[in-house]
């Protein structure tokens, strides 16, 4: 239904023009200019062109409640120079902005002043309508129930095959699952792991998988009164996961880590001193800590419905066990405790008493780039909320960001994963299996590496 100035190839990663024709790096990459293709109109009949392209950055930046809105602050000025021109003036950062800008879905300026009232961006209003340039428009939507989309007759590119479209809100893997099975939908995204192979055996149905960006990991708080603010109890707990069973057990969902950086976004490299399971070595590291015999209790939190998540804390509770740490398994909401992390580092007291030392996170791609998987180690990041800092890394990562090449940042990004490796500030647990399951006559579907499981190209779609 909405669309961005460029797309990203979902196998490459790289951006493509999309609303926008082309675009070109001047001022050494303090300017970006984009051209604007001519003839695009939105859902309510208005013309696309520069201003709504300002006014869409400007609302987002505004509201700062988009994932990833921050990253925009690199953004000094947006120049209109003529209806289908706009430059962009920003402060060169670790993110190639062309990536940046497919972050920003255009929304009609027009839309946007006929509704705002108070200064609100017209968001209230935006809640439950939508007014896109994409190959459908919404026609209903039903609160935690479904989406109504109706093709788009004034789209300006290749008309999608199907006239109307049909979005059930299903969160739960195996209703998804039995509604697949028993003919009620097209496309599941969210299927029950342990019925995977069985749904491949069907002739009526096509199995996808594929590795995903989302980089599962325990973040253990590493400052404060606590044991895992030694860095030598962290390393031990590293060592005492065990990846291979966990993986074994949770094969369909949760395959082998690539560390701090998902490897599809480092052309394919993984770093040489990822942690194993090795008992003897986790024994070795708690011997130079300050707790050598262990015998203390950590707290972690589970967010609810994870069940990889839950997997995996099992297995290393176990694990634990034998180096005499206890191992507190929690299943809460992630959002208050998340929370409640901020909040203790906001206080900036590093002795502070903390009943909680690790929380599970699945960090999706939220910018589609490796500086999205680096910057929760930052030590001023609004997103380091275990408080990790090691000056040494944060050099690296400053250097990093104003580097001219991605090729020039990425090789500094792979000497600040070796140190953040040694310093132990997380335990990997793998990344997602993304898999999704199609009837065998739907042709043209992909998983979208950035979006899987809640995003689908319709317009791709067809049946044969």
């Amino acid at each position: 239904m909405y669309e961005a100035l460029v797309g990203l190839d979902i196998t490459t990663l790289k951006p493509y023009p999309l609303l926008a024709e082309s675009w070109e790096s001047r001022a050494s990459g303090q300017s970006y200019v984009f051209k604007l293709r001519r003839g695009v109109r939105f859902h309510d009949g208005t013309t696309f062109t520069a201003q709504d392209v300002k006014l869409s950055f400007d609302r987002i930046v505004a509201l700062q409640k988009s994932f990833g809105w921050e990253r925009l602050k690199v953004i000094k000025q947006i120049r209109v120079i003529d209806d289908y021109t706009v430059e962009f003036i920003i402060e060169p950062g670790p993110t190639p902005f062309p990536i940046l800008a497919n972050t920003v879905l255009m929304v009609s300026g027009d839309a946007i002043r006929k509704n705002e009232k108070s200064g609100d961006w017209a968001n209230p209003w935006f809640k439950d309508k939508v007014v896109g340039t994409g190959p459908y428009r919404l026609v209903e939507w039903r609160q935690n129930d479904r989406f109504l989309l109706a093709r788009y007759d004034g789209y300006w590119g290749k008309k999608p095959f199907f006239k109307d479209v049909v979005i059930l809100d299903v969160p739960e893997a195996s209703t998804q699952t039995l509604m697949i099975l028993q003919g009620q939908v097209d496309v599941a995204t969210t299927i029950a792991p342990d019925q995977v192979d069985r749904l491949r055996n069907l002739p009526t149905l096509n199995v996808i998988q594929e590795k995903g960006p989302y980089n599962l990991s325990l973040r253990l708080l590493a400052q404060g009164d606590v044991p895992t603010a030694d860095r030598q109890v962290r390393r031990a707990i590293a060592y005492a996961m065990d990846y291979q069973r966990l993986w074994s057990v949770r094969g369909k969902d949760l395959i082998q880590t690539d560390g701090p950086i998902p490897s599809v976004f480092m052309g394919g490299w993984r770093p040489s001193n990822l942690y194993t399971y090795d008992l003897a070595k986790a024994r070795q590291e708690l011997a130079k800590s300050k707790f050598p015999n262990g015998g203390f209790k950590l707290t972690a939190v589970i967010p609810t419905g994870q069940a990889h998540q839950q997997t995996a804390m099992e297995i290393l509770k176990a694990e634990l066990q034998k180096l005499n740490i206890d191992l507190d398994i929690q299943v809460r909401d992630w959002v208050p405790v998340y929370r409640d992390f901020l909040r203790w580092k906001s206080e900036n007291d590093p002795r502070a008493q903390r009943p909680i030392q690790g929380l599970t996170l699945g960090l999706p791609p939220l910018v589609v780039d490796a500086s999205n998987y680096v910057q929760i180690y930052e030590c001023a990041s609004g997103l380091n909320f275990i408080a990790y800092c090691n000056p040494e890394v944060d050099k690296l990562l400053e250097t990093a960001a104003r580097s001219r090449t991605v090729a020039e940042r990425d090789n500094l990004y792979r000497q600040a994963v070796k140190i953040i490796l040694e310093d132990s500030p997380d335990v990997y647990i793998g990344l997602n299996n993304m898999t999704a399951v199609v009837r065998s006559d739907i042709k043209g579907f992909k998983i979208q590496k950035i979006w899987h499981p809640y995003g689908v190209r319709i317009d791709a779609l067809s049946r044969q």
